[in-house]
């Protein structure tokens, strides 16, 4: 038989597979998405197992196996999943449905994988959970190959406080020499973003609305089902 693998990994989601076991969806530190099986994992007596597999939680895991679903032999735990509830579980569920649907498996990045484990630990401060995500977009960005440069133009010149500048999918930010209907945003507002120290409202607004629109493509038609989430818990 083969040697097991031993990893640390965070589960990102949990499905039901036949009537005793789960599928568990995960993010791991050296080798990237992992789809682990979780064999009697659903069954009597196995409760406290099938506990700690959830969105959140922290494990150092064994599994085996040559196909995309690896087999699951042992866990121990590093950090128990949060008490994740209302506006929490919602971007909660962004971190894991974001996560899931641009990377690929065994696509690896330890970079993404530490800030995953600070997007979900940071879920009890709301503040520090949405600079979180928005590190986390950034870094999903640059592993895409369309990172943002907040501090230059897309002819490589420092913004300027005072210039109003609009946003061009997989380039950057353009200086707008006259007045346009199209959104823009000034130099100030886009820098004030890299500063990430008690951000307005209004910097933190456009962090999220640029990410947005520079994810979009990557993300095709389908829409994102936590997105919908978190915008009923903003509207309520």
């Amino acid at each position: 038989m083969a040697s097991a693998n031993v990893d640390e990994v965070i589960v990102l989601h949990t499905r039901p597979y036949s009537e005793t076991s789960l599928v568990v969806e995960t993010f791991s530190l050296n080798s990237g998405r992992l789809t682990l099986l979780a064999k009697g994992s659903r069954s009597s007596g196995k409760s406290n197992k099938r506990a700690v597999l959830q969105m959140s939680s922290k494990l150092e895991v064994a599994y085996s196996g040559k196909s995309s679903m690896k087999s699951l032999n042992r866990l121990e735990v590093i950090r128990s999943a949060a008490d994740l509830a209302g506006e929490k579980f919602a971007m909660g569920c962004y971190i894991s449905e974001l996560t899931m649907r641009l990377m690929h498996p065994e696509q690896v990045n330890q970079s993404i994988f530490y800030q995953i484990d600070d997007a979900f630990g940071s879920l009890s401060d709301k503040y520090l959970a949405m600079i979180a995500l928005r590190r986390l977009e950034d870094l999903l960005l640059m592993e895409l190959g369309t990172p943002i440069d907040w501090a230059s133009d897309i002819e490589g010149h420092s913004l300027l406080e005072n210039e109003q500048y609009c946003l061009v999918n997989f380039e950057g930010f353009q200086r707008l020499s006259t007045s346009s209907n199209d959104r823009s945003y000034s130099g100030k507002l886009l820098l004030s973003v890299t500063k990430e120290n008690q951000l307005s409202s209004e910097s933190m607004n456009a962090w999220r609305e640029i990410n947005n629109q520079l994810l979009t493509p990557h993300l095709g038609t389908k829409p994102l089902q936590s997105r919908k989430l978190l915008q009923q818990w903003k509207k309520s």
